[in-house]
């Protein structure tokens, strides 16, 4: 069921999401469209727009989203399992370090190489998907309102929303929000995983 003025306003999809569609008419086959990441089925110029082997760059969300829950399970998995080679290790050297034999050492690296592989997906597909969110707002805001001024040439306005709450942001808002917190927190993985590259002494 909808709500809202015949111009515009919130629609309820099926499944219960809520989306905020643009004002004016709609285009006939919209609500046929498969919907991005947001729920929102794509207007008809994002999928106009550029395209990456064939996908809309404006699909793109969806996949980004599975691919930073991939990486967070296979990092939670990986940390999981190095908690438990160390925990059950032989026994330790007579400075107190964690002792093991070799096929344990060797199990050790595999997986160690997994973490920091997994590490470097979270934190790039984390800023993969922020700048696609920044892509899709400003794309929103030329469709929508192309007189409003772009929230990117303040960056205390972004930081701003950021630190709201969604549910008092618009729709370009919204898009701004993501695209900020997806580039500071995927930015500030990417420099954690330096940091550890410069501390671990794993096996060549």
């Amino acid at each position: 069921m909808a709500g809202g003025s015949a111009g515009g306003g919130i629609t309820v999809l099926p499944g219960g999401v809520a989306s905020l569609y643009d004002r004016g008419p709609r285009p006939p086959d919209v609500s046929a469209q498969p919907p991005d990441s947001d729920g929102r089925p794509p207007a008809a110029d994002d999928r106009d727009g550029p395209t990456v082997r064939g996908v809309a760059l404006a699909d793109l969300g969806r996949p980004l989203g599975y691919a930073i829950a991939l990486a967070a399970v296979a990092l939670f998995c990986s940390v999981a399992t190095l908690a438990f080679l160390l925990v059950t290790a032989d026994g330790t050297t007579p400075s107190g370090a964690t002792e093991l034999d070799a096929s344990s050492s060797l199990l050790v690296a595999v997986v160690a190489y997994g973490f920091l592989a997994s590490f470097a997906a979270l934190g790039g597909a984390t800023v993969a998907y922020g700048l696609w969110s920044a892509w899709m707002s400003r794309r929103l805001r030329a469709r929508e309102s192309p007189e409003r001024p772009s929230l990117y040439r303040h960056p205390v306005r972004v930081l701003a929303v950021v630190t709201s709450d969604s549910d008092d942001l618009d729709a370009y808002e919204r898009r701004v929000q993501r695209a900020g917190a997806g580039v500071v927190i995927g930015g500030f993985l990417l420099v954690l995983l330096c940091d550890l590259l410069g501390v671990l002494d794993l096996p060549a």
